[in-house]
């Protein structure tokens, strides 16, 4: 989501433009499997030179008959191909303007490091970052990931677009479209980096996936894909989750969802061959301005399309993900990498912000969160999620009254806590049953004027947003100056510290550092315990238990989302669509 905070932000002078003045030095040229790319010089906010390379091409274009397919390697080129300006943006619509924009010509990553190696010997650690954006926004775009901090500790950083929306994420498996495609792409960035990384110093050994949002839940769901096997070699998930009740969908959902797409496109599809058919001649406008709709109206899902799991007997391509998520987590089909998850304090804000500021919400705001409530529950049983909600509502706010059309802390918190808290929670305490690898968790609680969801959406609420945390990582273009000894700069050098530590070592906290002045332990089957990241960074132990035990009492086994028996896919089949998604 953040990439399109940008059209908000008037007559900017982009990070491109600043990068471009500054490459009138020698050429910078790399060759890797397609071809020579010619990148640039930059100086970054922090006064190091840098290199980049932007806009490479890792697949073909997914166009014409290879919409809605898996991506294909990409082609080979004969000259020098000019890398110093960012691909396409992926078809989405603006979330400030609500206009389109992208092309389906977006399957593009960007490179960045400060040296190109002489020798083997220098290979550096590598860290690919994946956006977030609810499955229908965002890109890898270095206005909002600007490599500057990263770079400070001497990785190599590459940053990735993806299909995004009902063109990356279509699952009709009756007519060989298994779903998945925006992961997928993610698998074809990845080969790519093991192919390549190691001509800008990459080391396509020490490879780390780290995301945010469905980015941090891409990052969950590469750790369950057979397909990303031996691709990476840690991970880290930053307020995101594969158990997240927005991150995963059933096919039947899924088909039901690409059917109300249909309608509104007009299609005249009596079944899913005349669906795909009418999608396949629409344009990419269309399908994605079609595709979104209302957030947090009661007649439409926060995200509209999602992962889910495949019928590898109804397509010739790779599969992805070859059941749900909680099943193959539970079974320890999961990859053993070093693990990074967490949350923000309270995630919820900048979707509090949406749903208060539609003039309907307070019509009958009570009845409007618990309809957001049982959406996000995503349980075919109404009756019995509206009964949840309801007591939900009760736990968190009791009797509390609304006033001056404001949500307060208790019902961020809620939202916070179902949206995002417990799905990371429950995969972390069954991945410690069963990982031999060590899991990391985090709570970043510092509520300081690098927040980037709070820069872009100028809330005053208080905590820390979903996505705040990414002001600390990256420079974008609507960071603040900071002092050196401000606190902002102290948590940021803590962050970035550990996060590179991890994609070097595999240990956020390798050595005693005076810097961090912690120790960093994983998670185990005892010890729940957690890194605080606030002014102080220190360990504590079982995060917001008291309300994470009061949602695994209540849901128990219902907490599954979207949770189907009739899931039904072959030649002989009949089409079906649930009649709770109607």
């Amino acid at each position: 989501m953040m990439a399109n905070y940008l059209a908000a932000l008037g007559p900017l002078i982009t990070v491109l433009q600043l990068l471009a003045a500054e490459s009138q030095k020698e050429d910078i040229i790399v060759t890797v499997r397609q071809g020579r790319l010619k990148g640039l010089r930059f100086e970054s906010v922090r006064g190091q030179e840098l290199l980049a390379f932007l806009g490479i091409p890792y697949a073909r274009p997914p166009v014409a008959e290879l919409r809605f397919k898996g991506p294909q390697p990409p082609e080979p080129w004969r000259d020098t191909r000019e890398a110093i300006v960012e691909g396409n943006v992926c078809p989405q619509r603006d979330m400030m303007s609500g206009a389109f924009m992208g092309d389906e010509n977006c399957l593009f990553l960007n490179v960045f490091t400060n040296k190109i190696p002489e020798c083997p010997e220098q290979l550096k650690a590598v860290m690919v970052w994946i956006h977030g954006g609810s499955y229908k926004g965002g890109s890898g775009t270095s206005m909002v990931y600007g490599p500057d901090h990263i770079l400070t500790e001497d990785v190599v950083l590459v940053t990735i677009n993806y299909r995004l929306g009902l063109l990356g994420f279509l699952s009709l498996c009756e007519v060989g479209v298994p779903g998945n495609n925006g992961l997928k792409d993610q698998v074809m960035a990845l080969r790519w980096v093991q192919n390549n990384i190691a001509q800008f110093g990459g080391d396509p050994n020490r490879v780390t996936i780290f995301g945010e949002s469905s980015g941090g839940a891409s990052v969950h769901y590469h750790l369950l894909s057979p397909m990303s096997k031996g691709l990476f070699h840690r991970a880290i998930a930053q307020s995101g989750s594969a158990l997240d009740p927005w991150a995963y969908a059933e096919p039947d959902f899924l088909r039901w969802k690409a059917f109300t797409v249909g309608e509104r496109m007009n299609c005249s599809a009596a079944g899913p061959h005349e669906l795909l058919r009418c999608l396949q001649e629409a344009g990419a406008n269309t399908i994605v301005q079609s595709t979104v709709g209302q957030v947090f109206s009661t007649s439409e899902t926060i995200v509209p399309l999602r992962p889910t799991r495949e019928d590898e007997s109804q397509s010739d391509e790779e599969v992805f993900l070859s059941g749900k998520p909680e099943d193959l987590i539970a079974s320890g089909k999961f990859h053993n990498v070093p693990y990074i998850t967490g949350v923000n304090s309270r995630e919820a804000i900048i979707y509090a912000e949406d749903m208060q500021s539609i003039p309907s919400f307070w019509e009958d705001s009570k009845q409007h969160m618990k309809s957001v409530i049982a959406d996000l529950l995503g349980m075919q049983n109404t009756s019995q999620a509206n009964e949840i909600a309801e007591m939900a509502l009760s736990y968190y706010a009791g009797d509390e009254i609304l006033t001056n059309k404001t949500l307060t802390g208790k019902h961020i918190d809620l939202f916070s806590d179902l949206g995002f808290v417990l799905g990371a929670d429950r995969a972390l305490k069954m991945q410690t049953l069963l990982s031999a690898a060590p899991v990391y968790s985090y709570l970043f609680s510092f509520d300081g004027g690098l927040g980037l969801a709070k820069l872009a959406f100028h809330t005053q609420l208080e905590g820390v947003s979903h996505a705040d945390e990414l002001g600390y990582l990256f420079h974008t273009a609507i960071s603040p100056s900071v002092a050196e000894e401000s606190d902002e700069m102290k948590v940021l050098l803590k962050m970035v510290k550990m996060w590179t530590n991890f994609a070097k070592t595999g240990d956020p906290t390798p050595d005693c550092d005076s810097l961090l002045g912690v120790k960093w332990d994983p998670t185990t089957k005892a010890e729940h315990v957690y890194l605080s990241i606030d002014k102080e960074v220190q360990m504590r132990r079982d995060l917001f238990k008291e309300r994470m035990q009061f949602w695994e009492d209540m849901l128990g086994p219902y907490i599954k989302p979207y949770n189907s028996t009739n899931f039904c896919c072959n030649k002989t089949c009949s089409y079906y669509v649930p009649k709770d998604f109607s």
